[in-house]
């Protein structure tokens, strides 16, 4: 009988140890929780007091007027990001010209183009264009262009036509398609893919 004590006893004792031991790991994460809270707080704060201006520009969206994270747009209202602003994290991405957006979105993939209103950092605004140097993870160093924003508001103008785009696709330096030569080759692209426009204008010159 004594043994059996002495066992409950050491027994109880190794519990109450990983209860605390449990207890410090909880109170270590909430206390670890207060702290990134508070240090995201003091960012926003920051980014709040940065100067931001309003852009005019042009936004990518898929066929259903759907952006980053599957946000759905609607022509014609405003939108607003609260928390930290951050680009490919939060806020709602444009860019200034479409050569630009087609770096996001193809133009002969369904996907639409709209002008857009939005307020972004006056820093982010006088480094677009520039070139930044990143860490990939497989490629190891490489050159990117700063080629969209981020915003904490955006307004959706209105669509861009398909005659609007083309004016604005003739004006591209690079990534244009060898196979649209003109505004019907541009809306056929649009509606049924570059492949399908160039298997047919191949076909043509077979015949």
């Amino acid at each position: 009988n004594e043994r059996k004590e002495l066992e409950r006893i050491i027994k109880s004792r190794r519990e109450d140890r990983e209860r605390e031991a449990k207890v410090k790991r909880m109170l270590n994460e909430l206390d670890k929780k207060e702290r990134e809270k508070e240090a995201l707080q003091r960012k926003i704060e920051l980014q709040n007091q940065e100067e931001w201006v309003y852009v005019e520009g042009i936004k990518g969206m898929t066929e259903d007027m759907k952006g980053y994270d599957n946000f759905q747009f609607e022509v014609g209202k405003t939108y607003i990001k609260d928390g930290l602003i951050e680009i490919c994290k939060n806020g709602f991405h444009l860019s200034l010209n479409l050569e630009d957006v087609l770096h996001h979105y193809g133009i002969c993939k369904g996907n639409r183009f709209f002008k857009v209103r939005a307020l972004v950092r006056k820093k982010d605004l006088d480094e677009y264009g520039t070139i930044t140097e990143v860490d990939n993870f497989f490629y190891g160093k490489q050159k990117i262009i700063k080629n969209k924003l981020v915003s904490k508001e955006i307004e959706i103008l209105e669509e861009l036509s398909d005659e609007e785009l083309f004016e604005e696709y003739k004006k591209m330096k690079s990534g244009k398609s060898r196979w649209i030569e003109d505004i019907d080759d541009f809306k056929y692209c649009r509606k049924h893919g570059e492949n399908k426009l160039a298997e047919d204008k191949l076909n043509v010159k077979l015949i």
